[in-house]
């Protein structure tokens, strides 16, 4: 059994793990145990695309959010 651990930021990082996850589905791996996606304090908006895709893909993958504040800018 293995995880895969996939860190992302921003809208285009969020599409990119949509087809990435889109991508691993269309193959039957019994081994896969975990997607761990770590978003690196994006938008508010970016955050409820990775909670959709969670909610897309969590049938057939266990994954993980991994949500960690914004950036304050200096």
């Amino acid at each position: 059994m293995y995880d895969i651990v996939i860190p992302t930021y921003g809208l285009k990082g969020a599409i990119m793990v949509d087809n990435l996850l889109y991508s691993i589905s269309t193959f039957n791996n019994p081994s896969l145990s975990n997607i761990i996606i770590s978003d690196d304090g994006t938008t508010n908006e970016t955050t409820n695309i990775l909670t959709s895709i969670q909610t897309t893909y969590n049938n057939i993958f266990n994954i993980k959010l991994s949500l960690n504040p914004k950036y304050n800018s200096f």
